[in-house]
């Protein structure tokens, strides 16, 4: 198998990535070999297949993902907490699928396919299948992309949808393509404005999630259907992504499936976005915290994650409002981003402290200062954006060790940032809540 995996390498990289679709398939043969039991499958996108229609009645209420107590207590939904590991490393094989043949450097493959195969194998082991999701990425969604994968787990009742995060100079092009555009104009049924570059992307996913979902949802047992619940993740860019599905889920898509979904109600969906760019304005912000439930959301964040906080939000749209002749054309197509859901803000000192024990730091006394400052980056802003300290980024993009397990604490740190900012915007002067906006999280 190692030997077919490395020809495999080869020839994606004579190909090159708009052959990713062909090589996707060729890498699906060869995964099968890992475990009989695993079925890891990347499906044209061809015509889509009308959704079945599921009964619903009688839908059990679950609890939400986050609840509040009168007395300031915050309760995690105990069936998430004792997924949260498993959703985690989930994230980590999303991006060892695709740099497992992506990656141009020979080590970079060899340790990413590795990765792959002994966590295919894990999940496998623990009852899950996995079925590869296909898409575009790229400037206007042009070029073809493994975009993650949804994992059943049938006796748990549980789907994971999970999506990768920037893992090559397509994705990028995606993240920078961040002008705002109404959801229609990528066929997407959403409020609001939102991230041009994720919306195309996520719409060149959707026809494959419906299809796959429905294919799920049709081979249960009738009385099954509607005590399964959905978990959609993602890092970074994959949490942006992330964040278009469960809204799109939500609103259309499941509601397809079963005509009185409701999940406010049944907190049957939830969503949890790891270090995520918000992806729309406040009207989105509004309509998807309202379809899927605020308390349905988690935004796991370090504080001062530069990433996180990349995309211009509402302080600085109100700045670049004051800025004469083109200030107020700019703010409205590059400003005005807002996180949805519930904010869980972990330390930074926590977050570094983690990373540290993980492994050893940069400690070179004759070192430069440029060398010095790149130390600095791999060992402060990489680990924040829960990723390796490690300057060799074979290692770990993301590594599910950084990340805090205390969702309730997180939680209370986010509430309490919240709460901080309210009593400035109410209080304050309007110099004291801009340097808090802009400033806070990140220095």
């Amino acid at each position: 198998m190692k030997k077919n995996i490395k020809l495999l390498f080869t020839a994606c990289s004579i190909l090159g990535l708009n052959s990713l679709e062909l090589c996707a398939s060729s890498l699906v043969d060869e995964i099968k070999d890992v475990t009989e039991t695993t079925s890891l499958i990347t499906s044209p996108v061809g015509n889509q297949k009308k959704s079945n229609v599921y009964s619903d009645a009688h839908t059990p209420h679950f609890p939400p993902l986050v609840r509040f107590e009168e007395d300031g207590l915050v309760v995690i939904n105990n069936r998430f907490e004792g997924h949260q590991s498993t959703i985690l490393n989930m994230n980590m094989l999303s991006y060892s699928l695709i740099r497992s043949i992506t990656e141009q450097d020979d080590l970079g493959k060899a340790i990413n396919q590795s990765r792959r195969d002994s966590l295919i194998e894990k999940f496998s082991e623990d009852g899950w299948t996995i079925t590869i999701l296909g898409g575009k990425s790229g400037f206007n969604a042009t070029h073809e992309d493994i975009s993650g994968f949804i994992a059943y787990h049938a006796q748990e009742n549980l789907i994971a949808v999970i999506f990768h995060g920037s893992a090559n100079d397509h994705d990028w092009e995606t993240n920078l393509d961040f002008i705002k555009i109404k959801a229609s104009q990528a066929n997407l049924t959403m409020e609001g404005e939102i991230h041009r570059g994720f919306a195309l992307k996520y719409a060149s996913i959707k026809p494959e999630l419906e299809r796959e979902l429905n294919k799920i949802f049709e081979a249960m047992p009738e009385n099954e259907r509607k005590n399964t619940q959905i978990i959609v993740s993602g890092h970074s860019h994959g949490g942006s992504i992330a964040s278009l599905a469960t809204t799109d889920l939500a609103e259309d898509l499941l509601k397809k499936l079963f005509p009185t979904f409701d999940n406010p109600k049944h907190n049957r969906l939830f969503g949890y976005f790891i270090s995520a760019p918000s992806v729309g304005d406040t009207r989105f912000k509004a309509w998807s915290d309202t379809v899927v439930g605020k308390e349905n959301i988690i935004s796991h964040v370090a504080r001062h994650d530069v990433v996180a906080s990349a995309l211009p939000g509402r302080t600085i749209q109100y700045l670049l409002q004051k800025v004469p002749v083109f200030g107020k054309a700019l703010s409205k197509k590059i400003a005005g981003y807002e996180q949805t859901g519930t904010l869980a803000l972990e330390k930074k000192e926590d977050v570094l402290h983690r990373v540290k024990e993980l492994s050893q730091e940069y400690h070179n006394a004759d070192a430069s200062v440029l060398e010095k400052m790149k130390y600095a980056f791999y060992e402060t802003v990489c680990p924040l954006h829960f990723g390796s300290n490690k300057e060799n980024n074979h290692e770990y993009i993301f590594d599910s060790r950084t990340v805090g397990k205390n969702l309730s604490r997180s939680v209370s740190q986010g509430e309490n940032y919240n709460h901080k900012k309210s009593a400035l915007k109410k209080n304050g002067s309007l110099l004291d809540f801009v340097l808090f906006s802009l400033f806070e999280k990140l220095d």
